[in-house]
């Protein structure tokens, strides 16, 4: 669960920083920090006092429609309501507009006024206060104002953030050892910004060896830091005398990171430079990363060089050496040098990693070859894998042979599930095993098959190919109930804890406050908090969708759910709480969806399954292909359809309107299924990759009906889109039923 609620809260932190918007909850009162009595009596009586729905409609109009005008009400409300909570949170959320207008001066003139009256949300005030000030450069008053943040709000989560902005006014007031003293004292968990800053305030006292000490960590050992390549520059203006140069490790290290973080160029450039003065096994270790490096760069006539050029090697470099060959050398389809180089690395090294490596590479050779035992022996000998390209390798291999033979490939099938039992791909090996039983008229194995399908993968793609298959068995004498060993059951995907309680409203009170003003990246942040306390039980993460559905953020409720529930297809629509799944599978636009679904003849759940699997129902999504919107339309298809039906389209910026998106989308799908007599299979994958690659795929592959074809795919993004809209369609039904 730990290692989960670490992904949460780090897209949680990433959303953050996203735009503003405005969720419509009731405040409540939260004590963040140290308080007197009068400030706990003000604090329990802020939310009666704040007519909430008034402030929450003027401070949503100033955020979504920013003018003169709906800033100037925000301040009439303030002003009518001098001295009270609801004129405090309103010159906080005008002095946070101000302060994102960069109009510094104007936003420390309404945060003077909110900090004037304290409460609960005193520690935003005092730090968007000092934040202002700095955007002024006015670093005495960051100082004065931010002197006592540390000991009022010891447990703000701003407390970091602000720590930050304190000593870098401090060490522009030349007070560098009062920072020195205040963020030694923060450097756990480390935080490249907290490090980058206290090394400045080290050399600003003259302390050479202990900025060189943290400039060093930065640079070599967080390279994709932003703040590492300011450490860089720094590190070059440091004495000799500063501390010891970098080691190989440290270099080493640094590159590995880069190639880790798929910085590929960078980690190319590190290897490089350090060809130039390692020797021996350093040498050896830099010239085999950078070989495997330059071929991920596409750069193999290189990477080859380096490798043929190496002479001498043993142990784990040799199987290196092997390996990185047989990567490059398969990648080619050159069997002749990747067999050979194989066979070596089973002498010299048959219990390496290396090998285990080597083996997949080859495989996938031979499955791009046509050549699908070999490729299936050779994923045997590999053994089994977590790794999800090798399992894809795997099945991909069983069922290009499947289609030569169904009936032939039983084992293959039977291998997929024993191999990878956590593999995507064992709802299809199960219904394919249940086909040949079937074929063989083993009916009670088929039923077996497809109820097992059914019972485990209750949300997927082939659960509902199942249902179609046993309504066409009927009644079965003494149905047996397959029960493979190999497959992982679904209760082991332990759901993650809903109870309605656990959480207090005194918790979640912050956030609603943030919340009602507008500040929305910060009551995200506060959630979060909540989140790393308490875990991702219902409240908390109910709270945060509802938030993010708020300011129309779908796609990022919907991936921060995938992170909670990564296995959500798993589970029974009982084991989960039903705001989950309205998350999961969310229907903004609904109306609109509905009535030109309705006007193009389709299924409006089946629109909103492609638009989920197309933009996540980001209305202003745009494609690196330039796709844009809902439905992920070309400017240059909308054009045409606009010219054919006498619309009017004048510019692709019309695309980012939900209507028009619409309107256009569901009529090019429905020209798609017309063109397909309405095979919705075919009209996806045309949606997907293109009709001129459906017409060669129907003319080319061997299938004997549909799901077959759809299993025949050669794109694996295409294949799994087509399963994944007809599957998620099949859920929306489920969930939502219309008039």
């Amino acid at each position: 669960m730990s290692r989960r609620l670490d992904l949460v809260l780090s897209i949680v932190f990433l959303l953050s920083c996203n735009q503003v918007g405005l969720c419509k909850a009731k405040a409540h009162r939260h004590p963040s920090h140290k308080s007197t009595k009068k400030e706990s009596s003000e604090k329990t009586r802020s939310s009666a006092e704040v007519p909430a729905s008034q402030l929450e409609r003027l401070t949503q109009h100033m955020f979504e429609h920013p003018s003169a005008a709906s800033s100037a009400a925000v301040q009439r409300f303030a002003q009518a309501r001098t001295g009270t909570s609801a004129a405090r949170l309103a010159w906080l959320a005008l002095g946070y507009k101000r302060f994102t207008d960069h109009d510094y001066n104007g936003a420390s003139s309404a945060l003077e006024k909110a900090r004037q009256n304290p409460g609960p949300l005193s520690d935003y005030v005092q730090f968007l206060l000092a934040k202002s000030y700095a955007g002024t450069n006015n670093s005495r008053s960051v100082v004065e104002t931010l002197a006592d943040f540390s000991e009022r709000y010891s447990d703000s989560l701003l407390s970091s953030e602000a720590a930050v902005l304190l000593a870098k006014a401090q060490i522009a007031e030349g007070n560098s050892k009062q920072a020195i003293l205040l963020l030694e004292h923060r450097r756990d968990p480390v935080n490249p910004e907290i490090e980058l800053t206290l090394a400045r305030a080290y050399l600003a006292s003259s302390e050479f060896v202990a900025a060189n000490e943290i400039l060093r960590r930065l640079y070599y050992e967080m390279p994709t830091a932003p703040e590492s390549e300011q450490a860089g520059k720094l590190l070059p203006t440091l004495s000799s005398g500063s501390g010891p140069g970098p080691s190989f490790e440290d270099r080493v290290g640094r590159a590995e990171k880069f190639a880790q973080a798929r910085r590929l160029r960078e980690a190319a450039n590190e290897y490089e430079s350090l060809l130039g003065y390692a020797t021996g096994n350093q040498s050896s270790t830099a010239r085999l990363a950078l070989a495997s490096v330059l071929h991920r760069l596409d750069r193999d006539s290189e990477a080859l060089s380096l490798l043929q050029g190496m002479s001498g090697l043993t142990g784990d470099l040799r199987a290196r050496q092997l390996a990185t060959l047989i990567e490059i050398s398969s990648a080619h389809n050159d069997e002749t040098l990747t067999n050979d180089s194989l066979s070596t690395l089973r002498k010299e090294a048959p219990d390496s990693e290396w090998l285990n490596r080597a083996l997949q590479s080859s495989a996938a050779m031979s499955l791009r070859l046509g050549h699908y035992d070999r490729a299936l022996d050779l994923y045997r000998e590999s053994g089994p894998s977590q790794n999800k390209d090798v399992a894809n390798g795997h099945w991909r291999a069983t069922w290009a042979k499947a289609q030569l033979d169904l009936k032939g490939a039983k084992k293959d099938l039977e291998d997929h599930v024993k191999l990878y039992p956590e593999s995507s791909e064992v709802p299809a090996a199960l219904y394919w095993l249940a086909r040949v039983a079937q074929g063989q008229s083993d009916y009670a194995a088929a039923n077996g098959y497809y109820r097992l399908i059914k019972s485990q993968f209750p949300n997927y793609y082939y659960a509902e190919l199942s249902d179609r298959q046993l309504q066409t068995l009927g009644s079965v004498n003494a149905p047996s109930y397959v029960s493979l060993r190999e497959v992982v059951p679904a209760s082991k995907y332990v759901s993650p804890h809903v109870s309605p309680g656990g959480v207090s409203e005194t918790q979640l009170g912050k956030a609603r406050l943030l919340q009602q003003i507008g500040l929305i990246a910060f009551a995200i942040h506060e959630l979060q908090n909540v989140l790393a306390i308490n875990g991702p039980v219902e409240p908390v993460v109910i709270e945060l969708i509802r938030c993010l559905h708020a300011s129309g953020r779908y796609g990022q409720a919907i991936e921060i759910m995938k992170t909670i529930v990564p296995n959500y297809s798993r589970f029974s629509f009982s084991s989960l709480p039903r705001p989950y799944w309205d998350a999961l599978f969310p229907r903004p636009y609904w109306n609109d969806l509905v009535y030109f679904s309705r006007s193009n003849g389709l299924d409006p759940f089946l629109v909103a399954a492609l638009i989920r699997q197309e933009s996540e129902f980001q209305a202003t999504a745009v494609s690196p292909a330039q796709a844009v919107g809902l439905m992920q339309l070309l400017p240059s298809t909308s054009k045409q359809l606009a010219q054919t039906t006498h619309s009017r389209y004048t510019s692709p910026k019309q695309l980012l309107t939900p209507a028009t998106n619409l309107r256009f989308g569901t009529l090019m799908f429905r020209r798609l299924l017309d063109h397909y007599d309405g095979h919705v299979e075919y009209a996806l994958a045309a949606y997907n990759a293109g009709g001129g690659r459906v017409e060669e795929w129907r003319s080319n592959l061997t299938y004997s009906d549909m799901p077959a074809f759809v299993e025949s795919i050669p794109f694996t993004e295409t294949r799994d889109y087509v399963q994944a809209v007809i599957r998620n369609a099949s859920i929306y039904r489920r969930l939502y039923e219309l008039p």
